[in-house]
């Protein structure tokens, strides 16, 4: 059982590695980028900034925050929080899941010692 739950969280902790480097930024640009397609549809719509294509990107990039959710600008940013969540969370529920199989199992033997 013990070889299985390790097996397990490691295979998790791989798991939340790759969704905190990758996919969560990556999602965050997917959504800068859709906002940043209707702030330039809303410019040229609207002749908020005037009709130079420069000026209105830059209005629209400044509006949405695509450039804060570039893989490069998300790791610089947030390198020492990132390696902290990266360490403590997995760290967290690996402390909390044996503390709560060891109680589990006390109980389970009724509340006698190994």
């Amino acid at each position: 059982m013990r070889r299985g739950f390790n097996r397990l969280f490691l295979i998790l902790t791989v798991c939340w590695a790759v969704f905190v480097l990758l996919i969560y930024p990556i999602q965050k640009q997917r959504d800068t980028d859709k906002i940043l397609q209707s702030e330039l549809q809303k410019c040229y719509h609207d002749g908020r900034v005037g009709n130079d294509l420069d000026d209105c990107e830059t209005w629209a990039q400044a509006t949405a925050g695509t450039p804060m959710w570039t893989l490069k600008a998300y790791y610089a940013r947030g390198s020492w929080f990132l390696v902290f969540i990266l360490v403590a969370v997995p760290l967290l529920v690996y402390g909390f899941c044996r503390v709560a199989t060891s109680a589990t199992l006390w109980v389970w033997r009724g509340f006698k010692a190994t």
